[in-house]
């Protein structure tokens, strides 16, 4: 390692470890890594919307449309960096074609990221799950649809905090704990 580093996480210290012990093992061999940020569902290949298991965001999407998420703790303003995982695919191709054609033995690295050209930001995310689930609504096992509030986004941990407590004693029907001057902790 040059110098010294500070890692934001234990996640991408270890990612950097492997980049580093591939590039000291690689010899002649040429190396392409490609970092996406967070990949989700494809936009058109092998149709828009596929995904295969519970991503990064895909638990919070369910969720929120099942009724079971009325807020979350974000910067309404704050940017989400996604990108489908058909282009993270593509991406990854092209860079290897590429690698191919140069002939050297170099590590290429690749970032793959959407944040630049394509913003999602949280408030336009919670405004597009709410649109999206009350025009297309998941059903309960009654075969009724849900309908879900706007997703409120709070800024701070206490307020999100008093709303979880709020939405939990709603939820519960514990009318009369919402309406004590007791302090929950």
């Amino acid at each position: 390692m040059q110098g010294k580093k500070i890692w934001v996480a234990r996640y991408v210290f270890t990612k950097a470890m492997g980049e580093m012990v591939v590039d000291n093992m690689r010899g002649d061999i040429p190396v392409v890594v490609i970092r996406p940020s967070v990949i989700e569902s494809t936009w058109k290949e092998p149709f828009p919307g596929w995904m295969e298991g519970n991503r990064m965001m895909d638990p919070i999407v369910l969720c929120y449309g099942k009724g079971q998420l009325t807020g979350f703790l974000a910067d309404q303003n704050g940017v989400l960096d996604v990108v489908p995982a058909d282009m993270v695919v593509n991406a990854t191709l092209a860079a290897i074609a590429w690698l191919g054609t140069e002939q050297k033995s170099d590590i290429n690295v690749y970032q793959i990221a959407s944040s630049l050209v394509n913003p999602l930001v949280f408030q336009d995310l919670a405004t597009l799950l709410y649109e999206h689930y009350n025009s297309s609504p998941y059903m309960d096992s009654n075969g009724r649809p849900i309908h879900v509030p706007s997703m409120k986004l709070f800024s701070s941990m206490e307020d999100f905090s008093v709303h979880l407590w709020r939405d939990v004693i709603q939820q519960s029907r514990i009318a009369e704990m919402a309406s004590s001057d007791r302090k929950l902790s």
